[in-house]
């Protein structure tokens, strides 16, 4: 038996079993492995982190779009940073009302092998004539983007290392604040309080929302 394993502290690591390892490729930007076994699925890990699997996948997915549809029923242009694994804009294309989705990943080769191995996330995402796909980074997608230009900014991102640390900025904040219409809604990934070196990063990034929106909540 074959075990992936995650360290959470010094004192706590998180392990699962897997069957195979059923791909790996070291891309411009991260190391990307995909795993199988039978009581997650399939999963993937981004520079050795679990990022998705197939048995929980939709608990982070539900919840990082749908309290904003409930909050702003009238949402119709949605940009998703990062998401590459597409569970985050399948959730969005759920809506009837949403006019157009624009997902914005800086690595393409995570979607493209999401789509293979990991379809309940990716299946059907670039066929949806609504979802326009950009293959760059988020925070220079976002410094061209017109102002006021749309309703929800859902940042689906990896934790604030490596190739998503450009996502957790005073700069990117102030640029999301300015692209967002007056009722705009930011969802913003920013790690959990129950481990202290997650609880610190996600503090840190909550400081600088707060100090750029006007309205603020963790939930």
């Amino acid at each position: 038996m074959n075990w992936y394993t995650e360290s959470w502290s010094d004192e706590c690591k998180f392990s699962i079993a897997y069957d195979e390892k059923i791909y790996s490729e070291k891309t411009p930007f991260q190391q990307i492995d995909f795993y199988k076994g039978k009581e997650f699925g399939t999963f993937f890990t981004l520079d050795g982190l679990m990022m998705v699997n197939e048995k929980d996948e939709f608990i982070y997915h539900e919840m990082i779009v749908h309290p904003a549809f409930v909050t702003n029923p009238n949402i119709k242009r949605v940009l998703i940073i990062g998401g590459g694994d597409g569970g985050t804009a399948r959730e969005v294309l759920r809506y009837k009302s949403v006019e157009e989705v624009v997902m914005v990943e800086i690595d393409e080769r995570v979607f493209r092998l999401c789509q293979k191995y990991l379809p309940v996330t990716a299946g059907g995402i670039e066929e949806e004539p609504r979802m326009t796909l950009k293959f760059e980074d988020g925070l220079a997608y976002v410094k061209k983007a017109p102002d006021a230009s749309f309703d929800l900014i859902l940042v689906d991102s990896t934790d604030p290392i490596s190739v998503g640390e450009g996502l957790f900025t005073i700069e990117f904040y102030q640029e999301c604040y300015r692209v967002l219409r007056n009722d705009g809604i930011l969802i913003n990934q920013h790690e959990s309080p129950y481990f202290t070196e997650y609880a610190e990063n996600m503090k840190r990034a909550h400081k600088k929302i707060k100090h750029i929106f006007p309205i603020t909540h963790v939930y």
